[in-house]
């Protein structure tokens, strides 16, 4: 599943935050990265968690000088058969 959000924010992106509400029964299954307007991404979380339901978490990292305005997309990856999920929410702050 993948989710954009557009950001009309000018500027560096500095320090940012990252709440995600991703509804999931098995989240030791999930890979979550998050891409940038520019294509750089990060990992947010990579198959870690094991049986536990719902990621529901905030990641913050230094985005440092990667343009801030543009879409900003949110990918879950499901590595295994028989579970489900959706994004059902998520966000982003910048703190600069």
């Amino acid at each position: 599943a993948t989710s954009p959000i557009d950001v009309s924010r000018s500027g560096e992106s500095g320090k940012i935050t990252v709440s995600v509400d991703i509804r999931h029964s098995y989240i030791g299954d999930l890979k979550v990265k998050l891409y940038t307007p520019s294509g750089a991404s990060a990992t947010l979380s990579a198959n870690t968690g094991g049986s536990a339901d719902n990621l529901i978490k905030t990641y913050s990292f230094n985005a440092g000088t990667l343009k801030s305005q543009g879409e900003w997309r949110l990918e879950a990856i499901d590595n295994a058969r028989r579970d489900t999920g959706y994004i059902n929410n998520w966000n982003i702050t910048f703190e600069q």
